[in-house]
């Protein structure tokens, strides 16, 4: 395994000594941020690390762990991606999925051990005293994110596991001034295939890891950056089964400009909303692209295109149809699983999502980039 150093050297420097008219000046609150960060990140990174040591001498087996159709929820931002991943991770006869706690706090075998046995102790001795104090203390870290629902015990997007090798497109939120980050909004086509390898690699080992104390189960995968690596992701795992969520492109941009905005002050950045509009057009004209073509190139049989509105409107009908076309066995409260998690995403919708004119933003000028992409979209779900 690798870790970025380089890169970490560079955010670093750009963080502290090339902040002047860039969207993260050392505000006092951005200095706080910067001062946590710097005193927790490294620390947590030198533990996982220690453990990714223990793990290759006493556990080293799990490197042989098959990772067999796992399943890959791909879109862009705001497209549904996050309830359609939670609604299918309730199903643990058939998935196993990685959430919060895992990604952050325990990605290797070792520390996942240790949290098990801990939550055996607590359940037998302290009589779940423990679990009680952690929920508690979740609440009040996580609850009130409005990004979206947030919780270090829900399933979350492991693109964030490339954090611990510090090779991830979730670094452009924290230090978005670093002029020389890697281009991962491009994954595919603007990375050296060393670099890739590389990153793919690591990825893989962390699902084995989650496998190995997970085994039987289907592993899904959900982050919409991953739209930028379709071809790379295939090419690691060959076999994997892709859903593709396509939600209409300028209602999808709307959301995830006031989103990414949103996202980026929590992190002590000043985002500048036409900058953040323009990188996100570039960005997911390429994402939808990438996308199409690489499932224009699968087999009927490893995809499902789902479109956004159909999964609001019939939440029901769309994922009895992908366990049906997937082959998967339905549990018996699937039905339930499908009702409970409509009725929380109804109640939960997050309240950040300007009008294009309070953003100061042309929609015509929106739809005429996007027509390319639902052209392609309907070429192919109609044929």
């Amino acid at each position: 395994m690798y870790y970025n150093f380089r890169l970490f050297g560079q955010t670093f420097y750009y963080a502290f000594f090339a902040t002047k008219e860039s969207a993260s000046p050392l505000t006092r609150r951005r200095i706080l941020f910067l001062l946590v960060f710097y005193s927790v990140w490294p620390l947590l990174t030198i533990i996982h690390w220690a453990c990714f040591g223990i793990d290759a001498v006493l556990f080293r087996a799990y490197k042989k762990q098959e990772v067999t159709e796992p399943l890959f929820i791909l879109s862009c931002p705001r497209s549904g991606s996050t309830f359609l991943h939670r609604l299918l991770a309730q199903d643990t006869s058939n998935f196993t999925t990685m959430k919060t706690w895992e990604i952050y706090l325990a990605p290797s075998i070792v520390q996942k051990k240790c949290i098990h046995i801990l939550r055996k102790i607590d359940q037998i001795l302290l009589k779940s005293c423990l679990k009680k104090a952690f929920i508690m203390f979740d609440t009040r870290l996580l609850g009130n994110i409005k990004i979206h629902p947030t919780s270090l015990l829900s399933p979350e997007e492991d693109e964030s596991l490339l954090l611990h090798v510090w090779d991830s497109y979730f670094i452009r939120f924290l230090f978005p001034n670093n002029r020389q980050m890697p281009d991962y909004r491009h994954f595919d086509t603007a990375l050296s295939d060393p670099h890739k390898a590389r990153s793919m690699m690591f990825y893989k080992r962390m699902v084995q890891k989650h496998l190995y104390m997970n085994p039987g189960k289907i592993y899904i995968s959900k982050s919409p950056s991953f739209c930028a690596k379709i071809e790379s992701i295939q090419h690691v795992f060959p076999d994997a089964k892709l859903i593709y969520l396509m939600r209409e492109p300028s209602d999808m941009l709307q959301s995830a400009i006031s989103w990414t905005v949103y996202a980026k002050k929590q992190f002590m950045t000043e985002p500048d909303t036409q900058h953040v509009y323009k990188e996100l057009l570039d960005t997911t004209v390429f994402w939808y692209q990438n996308s199409l073509r690489a499932l224009s190139l699968t087999m009927q049989t490893q995809k499902q295109l789902i479109h956004y509105d159909d999964l609001i409107s019939e939440p029901t009908k769309q994922v009895v149809s992908l366990y049906t076309h997937f082959g998967y066995a339905q549990p018996k409260n699937l039905a339930e699983i499908i009702t409970r998690n409509a009725l929380k995403a109804s109640q939960s919708k997050t309240p950040h999502t300007s009008s294009y004119k309070a953003l100061g933003i042309n929609r015509r000028v929106v739809r005429r980039s996007y027509a390319p992409i639902v052209k392609l979209y309907n070429s192919q779900t109609k044929g």
